[in-house]
């Protein structure tokens, strides 16, 4: 009877006991902290995946922006560089509307899409100058759109006039060059091979439709 009492009188935890219960603890929090991780990395992905398709959301509609825009013409040869349409570079004239509420034209600028080192690799740059600076020594400063890009492949598509005169199912034509430079060319097919930095898909496809024609300036010369 003595002995019970003495057991039932006893006050705390044995070491055993002790070590027992911490070890039942560290089970469940290397358990809680491994979940706590895989959520915040699930979190971390999640958000550099909307961020780089948002950046290249942005690029991609930027270019499309200045395709809009674009024109074909030379005025007696006078602009100078001439536009280029190839494979891996892009460069035309751009015509930019003049401000809401503004009696003042629009303004026509140099583009240019290509890629450049940029110190961590590769980079699809945009330059934008106006006529004279192009047509001078002045070196455009591009501006980086999207880093770490492998590759840039650009093709051009045309549709037979005749066909689409005759109503006739229109067939597409692509080139990896544009040499017909008294109209632009009806579709531009830009694919973009992206670097190890990207968590998104790698190869990227865009087909941008643009205004297709030719404008004539009432004043030879002058932009």
């Amino acid at each position: 009877m003595s002995h019970v009492s003495c057991l039932m009188s006893r006050q705390g935890l044995t070491f055993v006991e002790l070590l027992i219960a911490g070890a039942i603890f560290a089970i469940l929090l290397v358990g809680l902290s491994a979940h706590l991780r895989g959520n915040v990395m699930a979190w971390h992905r999640a958000t550099t995946t909307v961020e780089q398709l948002q950046q290249v959301r942005v690029a991609l509609e930027r270019w499309e922006a200045d395709l809009a825009g674009g024109l074909v013409f030379d005025p007696g040869g006078a602009w100078m560089p001439q536009q280029t349409f190839d494979s891996t570079r892009v460069q035309w004239y751009v015509v930019r509307p003049g401000q809401a509420g503004s009696s003042a034209t629009g303004r026509v600028w140099f583009v240019t899409y290509e890629l450049q080192p940029d110190g961590q690799g590769m980079a699809l740059t945009r330059s934008s100058q106006t006529v004279a600076q192009a047509a001078s020594t002045i070196a455009a400063v591009p501006e980086r759109l999207l880093r770490d890009v492998q590759s840039l492949v650009i093709r051009y598509g045309s549709v037979a006039s005749s066909a689409e005169s005759a109503g006739q199912p229109q067939t597409i034509t692509w080139t990896s060059s544009w040499t017909d430079l008294t109209q632009t060319p009806r579709l531009i097919e830009v694919t973009l091979e992206l670097g190890s930095h990207w968590a998104i898909t790698r190869q990227l496809r865009q087909v941008f439709v643009i205004p297709s024609g030719s404008l004539t300036p009432q004043v030879a010369g002058s932009p």
